[in-house]
């Protein structure tokens, strides 16, 4: 077992991080999800949009459900979060950085809102 105190033998990026800065950003009304799992490892996806010159209007950083295998072994529950989690989004278009979040988050979200893998912003 470790002791905690050893530093990693290697740097974890996203590919957020190697994205260029986007300088015509006509999207309004953004909610940006920042996921556990890239938050764990120092990444926040809502800070990552801002430097790439995106405003963010909404910063949900409460769990999409997915988490741990929730997703899997208990889909009731995962569920139930992720509708909490959604209720409170005000704005139109939801971006979050995981697959699993973005298929948890369209299960439950309104007709009238969009969610989408941050990647699609650059396209």
């Amino acid at each position: 077992m470790g002791d905690g105190n050893r530093k990693p033998r290697f740097e974890v990026l996203d590919l957020v991080s190697l994205l260029p800065v986007h300088l015509s950003n006509k999207l309004q009304k953004i909610a940006c999800h920042n996921p556990c799992y890239l938050s764990k490892q120092g990444i926040r996806l809502s800070d990552e949009l801002t430097r790439r010159g995106f405003q963010i209007e909404e910063v949900i950083n409460d769990c999409c459900g997915a988490v741990g295998g929730v997703y899997f072994t208990e889909p009731d529950l995962a569920r139930e979060i992720s509708k909490k989690t959604v209720k409170k989004i005000g704005s139109d278009l939801l971006v979050t950085g995981r697959p699993f979040c973005k298929d948890q988050f369209e299960k439950v979200i309104d007709q009238n809102k969009k969610i989408i893998h941050y990647i699609d912003l650059f396209l």
